[in-house]
């Protein structure tokens, strides 16, 4: 019984523990207006999924998401003019942070 508790402890010799992170996403350029938004909040999102379209000058910007994670808030509305220092989405992700447990 000792020997199956203390390779099993072994096995366990690495935790990985969540954490969650928010990452604001901004605008690439300034006095764009929101066209569409393709998400809601607390839909879940994969890296690269589109999150909305901004126009300026008859020119369309695809805003998308930088890593999977879930859609927090959404900071703007359609037809909406941006302003470079004003965020359109906050994406909530999860951070894995590795440790190695103690066996004492």
């Amino acid at each position: 019984m000792n020997k199956q508790l203390s390779a099993f402890l072994v096995t366990l010799s690495v935790l990985i523990s969540p954490a969650q992170a928010y990452e604001e996403i901004y605008p690439p350029m300034p006095y764009a207006r929101v066209e569409t938004i393709h998400v809601v909040p607390g839909q879940y999102v994969v890296k690269g999924a589109p999150l909305m379209t901004l126009e300026f000058m008859k020119m369309f910007c695809h805003i998308t998401a930088s890593q999977s994670g879930t859609v927090d808030r959404i900071n703007v509305q359609v037809g909406d003019i941006t302003v470079r220092e004003a965020s359109l989405v906050t994406i909530k992700f999860l951070l894995t942070k590795i440790r190695e447990a103690s066996l004492d």
